[in-house]
């Protein structure tokens, strides 16, 4: 098949080359020892005194480096291994947050990156019972294809489900980000900022800008270990996905947002979602509809790709989010202090407004059982007021309507 049939490269000379989870970023939640904090606050000194990056031995031994900060209880550590964060202040309790970046990723299953986060989580926290919980932020997943040469008119082939296509930032309006190095396109991103992304790019092209020499030699020796020759295109389709869309995904695999360890044996679903269900590229013309198209041969290739084992692709429930309580105790405050009505409310409660998601949804429960008993009792009162002479059945109707709500109110306080 000619240049012209088949853009981006003959599906002959198309090739995987390597294909990996390029990026994990764990948080934990961790009981933290009162001598550890104290350590990390003298090291952490250390560091603002010097200007730079100080030792720091854990307690299985491991050293990490300890950067300097002007924030207080927020440490940036950093080892060979891996990156972290330690927020004493984190919210909901989620203290440490691990990152495990392409270049530490490059040469370690995903199984070993998680034995690592896991790892740095028990060594802080003195001991693995510390570790009360762990939750996935981020997950990528990457394959590498040489023989793929990027095209800027690559972008009319995506096909994307409308609720995916959310952004537009190339010339034509396609729902994709276009990047370009010297007006030569090198990548297009489907969906860029979502809680799913799908980059499609010139891997070569990222190396040479990134001008990271350490890198470039770790991804060019695995190429090389696949047959690559200096020159030969390689192109990298790499899909990212956010802990808030693990979340919405069916029954099997439900708790892997929670339950990190069981990432390795998800992620074939998760990829087969994504390159089948969630987005693909396609033959434009080979249909009248753009869903009934011919799926692109270089994406087929994509579809075919196992990391472990083969997998039907994953379901997804989208969830449509809230408003949370808080929110909506902000905006029954200020609707309250506009109406000049705030101490009639700080009277029924008698307590400050709660700066918590579930203090803020007692309080709107509060007031809106309020509200409810208030105009439910005046409705009982005209009730029991227009059938005064009305049989008995309907007094009775209305005055049990009445015990109910008393009763509301009583329980309540």
């Amino acid at each position: 098949m000619d240049q012209e049939k088949q853009p981006g490269g003959s599906t002959d000379k198309l090739r995987v080359v390597g294909c990996r989870a390029d990026w994990l970023t764990v948080a934990f939640r961790v009981d933290i020892p009162p001598h550890t904090l104290d350590q990390l606050q003298a090291r952490a000194a250390r560091a603002a005194e010097v200007g730079s990056g100080v030792e720091w031995h854990l307690p299985n031994g491991e050293c990490l480096a300890l950067l300097p900060s002007r924030r207080v209880g927020w440490y940036r550590l950093e080892s060979a291994r891996c990156a972290a964060v330690l927020d004493v202040y984190g919210s909901g309790g989620w203290v440490l947050s691990v990152d495990l970046s392409g270049e530490r990723m490059a040469r370690q299953s995903l199984q070993a990156a998680l034995e690592t986060a896991y790892a740095l989580a028990a060594s802080i926290g003195d001991s693995p019972d510390a570790v009360r919980a762990a939750r996935v932020r981020r997950l990528d997943l990457a394959v590498d294809v040489a023989g793929w040469i990027i095209r800027r008119d690559d972008s009319e082939r995506f096909l994307t489900r409308r609720r995916a296509t959310i952004a537009s930032w190339t010339e034509d309006g396609a729902p994709v980000r276009t990047h370009e190095v010297e007006r030569r396109c090198t990548g297009h991103t489907v969906c860029p900022g979502a809680a799913i992304m799908l980059r499609v790019y010139d891997k070569r092209a990222q190396l040479a800008h990134l001008d990271d020499e350490e890198r470039t030699a770790t991804e060019l020796a695995i190429w090389a270990e696949n047959g690559v020759q200096d020159g030969d295109p390689v192109a990298r389709v790499e899909a990212q996905l956010r802990g808030d869309a693990l979340h919405e995904f069916g029954p099997e695999l439900a708790s892997v947002r929670d339950n990190p360890r069981g990432l390795p044996s998800a992620v074939d679903a998760l990829w087969q979602y994504i390159v089948c269900s969630w987005a693909r590229m396609i033959q434009p013309g080979t249909a009248t509809r753009r869903t009934n198209c011919l799926t692109d041969e270089r994406w087929s290739l994509i579809q075919q790709v196992r990391f472990h084992h083969r997998a039907d692709p994953a379901t997804r429930t989208r969830r449509v989010g809230r408003a949370l309580a808080a929110q909506a105790v902000g905006c029954a405050v200020s609707a309250l202090a506009d109406a000049q009505l705030m101490q009639r409310i700080g009277d029924a409660h008698g307590a400050p407004l709660p700066t918590t998601e579930a203090g803020a949804e007692l309080w709107a429960r509060h007031v809106i059982e309020t509200i409810m008993y208030d105009v439910g009792s005046a409705h009982v009162d005209r009730l029991i007021e227009r059938f005064g002479d009305a049989p008995d059945a309907r007094q009775q109707a209305a005055r049990l309507l009445l015990d109910k709500l008393r009763g509301a109110v009583a329980l309540r306080s």
